[in-house]
C-alpha cells in the first residue's frame, strides 16, 4: 500500500505577516487550516509548548482542547490564547471537520 492512503487529509495555508513597531520588528505567523475527524493537532510532546503567545480560533465546527492537561470542548465563534509555555493539544471527537485560524505573535514564532 503507497505511503499516505489512509493518512487523514490536512489542509494548511500560510501566511507570514512582519510589522515594523515603534519598539522593533513583530513578527505575526498565520496559519488558517482544518483539523479533520479523529485528527490529533500538536500530538507528539515537543509540540505541545512555544517559546511565544498563540490564538487559536474556532472558525467552524467544535473542538475538544488540551490545556496542561485539562479537557474543554470549544464551539467555533470561540478563541483560546494560549501564553508561552503552556501545553496545548487540539483533537476533533466529531464527525465534522474544524476549520481555524492560529496567530502566533511575537519573538520566535
Amino acid at each position: 500500500m503507497p505511503f499516505g492512503v489512509n493518512e487523514p487529509k490536512k489542509e494548511f495555508n500560510l501566511i507570514l505577516i512582519v510589522q515594523l513597531s515603534l519598539f522593533g520588528w513583530i513578527i505575526f505567523f498565520t496559519l488558517d487550516g482544518t483539523i479533520f475527524p479523529g485528527q490529533h493537532a500538536n500530538e507528539h510532546p515537543k509540540s505541545q509548548t512555544n517559546e511565544f503567545p498563540s490564538l487559536f480560533i474556532i472558525v467552524k465546527g467544535k473542538v475538544t482542547a488540551k490545556l496542561d492537561g485539562a479537557e474543554q470542548v470549544i464551539p467555533s465563534g470561540n478563541a483560546i490564547f494560549i501564553p508561552p509555555g503552556m501545553k496545548h493539544e487540539f483533537i476533533n471527537q466529531t464527525e465534522e471537520p474544524v476549520e481555524f485560524v492560529l496567530l502566533m505573535f511575537g519573538e520566535g514564532a
